[in-house]
């Protein structure tokens, strides 16, 4: 099934009563922002927690105002971003307290929990992991996209030489195609990537 455009699917988010809509927010947007959550540098299961906590407020904001975010401020993107680093910061703070509260009790001879909180100098490593978790998700939104328009074959033979670094000959003898069928699908699958990647871009330009 093809993908709401994002103006369509935050439309349908409004007011909080559409569970389809919401399934294909989560399904389209948690992905970026576990990998974003981990990057950062919180550790697995806090990531989960502030991918959860990312979801609820995005959601409460949906249910409840006609104007879940302020388009002079930017764009659902950035406001996006701005609550997941706020569920981060909250996190690390809470994990900053217990570790203080586990070492005043003498309780933290097992090693202490790391913690790295937000400095302002650490404002464009956040910024630039932000950016390249976000374009990681649109390519994984495009890779989605690609399954309905081409064959599993052809989608392996695209990948066992772009990505599995298997040259084209090899390749062909791995998945039984000739070698010109192995080239033709890695540039048709090619052309048609950075065409999907720019359409979602777009996409996402409009909200």
């Amino acid at each position: 099934m093809p993908e709401s455009t994002s103006v369509e699917l935050l439309t349908r988010l409004l007011g909080g009563h559409d569970e389809l809509a919401w399934r294909e927010f989560v399904d389209r947007y948690a992905p970026f922002l576990s990998a974003a959550a981990c990057k950062i540098g919180l550790r697995t299961t806090d990531a989960a927690d502030a991918v959860q906590e990312t979801l609820i407020a995005v959601y409460r904001r949906f249910e409840q105002s006609q104007n879940p975010w302020d388009p002079t401020k930017g764009r659902f993107r950035s406001w996006l971003r701005r609550v997941l680093k706020n569920k981060v910061i909250d996190i690390q703070k809470r994990l900053g307290l217990a570790a203080q509260r586990l070492a005043l009790a003498g309780r933290a001879q097992g090693g202490t929990i790391a913690v790295e909180e937000l400095a302002s100098d650490d404002e464009e490593k956040i910024e630039r992991i932000l950016d390249e978790e976000w374009r990681m998700n649109l390519l994984r939104r495009a890779r989605q996209a690609l399954r309905r328009e081409f064959s599993p074959e052809t989608l392996m033979a695209f990948d066992a030489v772009t990505a599995g670094g298997q040259s084209p000959a090899a390749t062909a003898r791995l998945l039984g195609m000739s070698r010109n069928a192995v080239d033709i699908a890695k540039w048709r699958v090619l052309r048609r990537l950075r065409q999907v990647v720019h359409e979602i871009e777009q996409d996402e330009e409009r909200v």
